[in-house]
């Protein structure tokens, strides 16, 4: 198979061994990504096709192959070949005359403003080749596209879009959109979508450069990257990444606000509860989706994220009820830790009571922390207990009381829990199981908890003094805030080892700090920060709670974006999701929707090549369904390798729509695994 390209081939017969190769050629410009995918026929003589559709198949692909070969040779050329629409002929057999295939090329459309669609300011040199031939013999034709890159860009990630089509002329018409699919990669040319463009209910993003990052969420292209690297036909983790979005609790006024780290614009605003709050910490999951604890009573709310297809149509009229911005606020009626029937925005998915025999239940739930399994572990600051909560469903699983409260906590690559009980002057360490926990002192009274790349837990205090130790509590290095600054509160790291330290109500700044403690220099932001968090493009947010504002820090040239929030922000947690994909399990998923035809009813298997270094993993899953709208609630299945999938029973995946979800995810710095290839097979 072409290493530049990726490919689509489809007929309408799809029993027998149809195989479907999906290649992942997904790429980032210097203005953005963009987006392609494809599909491949692995066995044509086997496909049930008549004889003349064969011989018309191999015809066009004889042709498609004489044009790679032929426009890549003069690839010097392609200017003038565009411009004179040339055309290349030839015979697929020297020995029957009846097989003759046409060659086309014409030229993409990716070109940037202010030109567009002109051959000589096409800045990747991608043309789409259409070979055409009609077996005269049985009258029967064939049409094979493929985009074809002649001259990649050079640096960073290479510039490959594309899907190639394969089809008979009695399949439906180029381009054509799958039936009632929005968010399904499209059979025919709208196969690609181009980052930093909003398509249908989501956007692909991506950054340049040579360690670019890929990251989103599902277009129409049927694809979504989040935390993954896609360079040379392979996916690998990123080194930092995180959702493109800040939730932001607005805890006076009782709702959580959703923003776009991009542009700061507020995209939704929810309730946390059936009547007043009082939420302060946002923790976001490996899904994108946000956990809220309530201080006003011992909840726990998941709210799911829009953009990502997260929410649940719980009235079934076909329509996901939620806000789209700040003045709008659906209503919650009934009783606190009754669950979410009551709730009107539909993605509000779980609303949990922290309770569990022989555990202290809070009246006042704060600390919220994510695992690598996307499990819940929450508690109170007046109360000891601690609560394991099963991420899908909300099952509170285990409860048990340790030696302090819980204020703020953050969870560490080996599954332990790091939590804080303000002023207390000892950082908790817990077992993810609960049966052990350890206390260490920090030498200052404690208020604010994190980790960095390396495993080392930083402490805070509202004093002007801050804290760094190893994970086995030894090494403790107590220093003291750059230029005289008292009191802090919330504190994070990001991708360089560097600490920022919010300055607390009592202060105005930000504290910038290298790995070693040695300050940097203070940002001086609206009145009353309290936490600190990193967005995707490596940015320092922090809320204002006396000046009702939130502050993006730009480190690359120190300027420092206010956007209004229209309440008071108060939260010490993993408000962007960056905490728990790049410190607590580094990992990344890439995903693909397909629809195999009216004629495909089930899906045989789900096959990938992979490289494993130590310590690393990839995981698959897959769902199907009739419908798009029916496909985000299917249940999702664990694959095998190449496993066979029954075509009928409870195992099966039945319908002509598949979603396939690829996770990576290393326990080491620095170590990724490798996926060069995803195979679906139809029944």
């Amino acid at each position: 198979m072409d290493a530049q390209v990726g490919f689509i081939r489809r007929h309408r017969n799809r029993r027998g061994v149809t195989m479907l190769m999906v290649m992942m050629v997904m790429a980032t410009l210097l203005l953005g990504g963009v987006v392609g995918v494809g599909m491949q026929l692995a066995n044509l003589r086997s496909s049930g096709l008549s004889l003349a559709n064969k011989r018309a198949y191999y015809c066009a692909e004889s042709g498609l192959a004489a044009g790679r070969d032929f426009f890549r040779l003069n690839a010097a050329k392609w200017n003038e070949y565009l411009r004179t629409n040339y055309i290349l002929t030839g015979r697929a057999s020297n020995t029957d005359p009846g097989l003759i295939y046409i060659v086309g090329i014409s030229d993409n459309v990716d070109e940037f403003p202010p030109a567009v669609n002109d051959p000589l300011v096409d800045r990747d040199q991608t043309v789409l080749l259409r070979a055409q031939c009609t077996d005269t013999a049985g009258h029967q034709s064939a049409t094979v596209q493929q985009y074809l890159t002649l001259r990649p860009l050079g640096g960073g990630l290479k510039v490959k879009v594309g899907s190639v089509i394969y089809k008979t002329t009695t399949d439906f018409t180029d381009g054509g959109a799958i039936p009632n699919c929005n968010g399904c990669g499209i059979i025919g040319q709208g196969g690609a979508a181009v980052a930093n463009t909003t398509t249908g209910n989501g956007t692909t993003q991506g950054a340049n450069g040579g360690g670019s990052t890929s990251r989103g969420v599902s277009g129409n292209d049927g694809l979504s990257a989040i935390g993954v690297d896609l360079s040379n036909d392979q996916i690998i983790l990123a080194a930092k990444t995180a959702y493109p979005f800040i939730w932001v609790p607005l805890s006076i006024e009782g709702y959580v606000s959703k923003l776009d780290t991009v542009n700061g614009k507020e995209m939704a605003r929810y309730r946390t509860g059936p009547a007043y709050g009082n939420p302060s910490r946002t923790t976001v999951d490996l899904d994108g989706d946000v956990w809220v604890t309530n201080r006003a009573n011992n909840t726990v709310t998941k709210i799911g994220l829009f953009e990502n297809g997260r929410c649940i149509d719980r009235n079934n009229d076909g329509i996901i009820t939620t806000s789209m911005g700040g003045g709008d606020v659906k209503d919650w009626t009934g009783e606190w830790g009754a669950g979410v029937a009551g709730a009107q925005d539909e993605c509000i998915l779980l609303h949990v009571a922290l309770k569990y025999p022989g555990a202290t239940s809070p009246v006042d739930a704060r600390m919220v922390v994510v695992d690598a399994d996307n499990n819940v572990y929450t508690g109170g600051l007046t109360a000891p207990g601690v609560f394991k909560i099963r991420g899908t469903d909300g099952a509170v699983l285990y409860g048990k009381d340790t030696k302090q409260g819980h204020y703020g906590g953050v969870m560490d690559r080996d599954g332990y829990i790091w939590s804080m009980h303000v002023g207390s002057g000892n950082v908790e360490k817990i077992s993810s199981d609960l049966q052990t926990s350890t206390l260490f002192p920090i030498g200052h009274p404690g208020y604010g908890v994190a980790l960095d790349l390396n495993g080392r837990v930083w402490t805070s205090s509202w004093t002007p003094t801050f804290s760094r130790m190893d994970p086995d509590g030894t090494h403790l290095q107590v220093f003291q805030q750059g230029e005289g600054k008292c009191c802090a509160q919330g504190i994070t790291t990001n991708g360089n080892g560097d600490v920022f330290i919010a300055g607390s109500l009592s202060s105005n700044h930000i504290g910038h700090y290298d790995n070693d403690g040695n300050f940097i220099k203070n940002y001086i932001v609206g009145d009353g920060p309290t936490g600190v968090a990193i967005d995707a493009a490596g940015k320092v947010w922090s809320p204002s709670y006396n000046a009702m504002q939130i502050n993006r820090i730009n480190l690359d040239d120190d300027t420092i974006d206010v956007f209004p929030l229209g309440g008071h922000s108060y939260t010490y947690s993993d408000t962007t999701g960056y905490v728990v994909r790049n410190i607590t399990s580094p990992q990344g998923t890439w995903s693909v929707t397909q629809y195999c035809g009216n004629t495909c009813s089930a899906w045989a298997s789900v096959s990938w090549d992979a490289d494993l270094p130590a310590k690393t993993q990839i995981r698959v899953r897959a769902r199907s369904a009739l419908t798009t709208t029916a496909l985000k609630t299917a249940t999702w299945q664990n694959m095998k390798n190449n496993a066979t999938i029954p075509e009928n029973g409870p195992r099966s995946l039945r319908g002509p729509l598949i979603e396939v979800e690829v996770r990576l995810t290393s326990l080491l710095a620095g170590v990724t695994p490798v996926l060069h290839q995803l195979a679906i097979t139809p029944w």
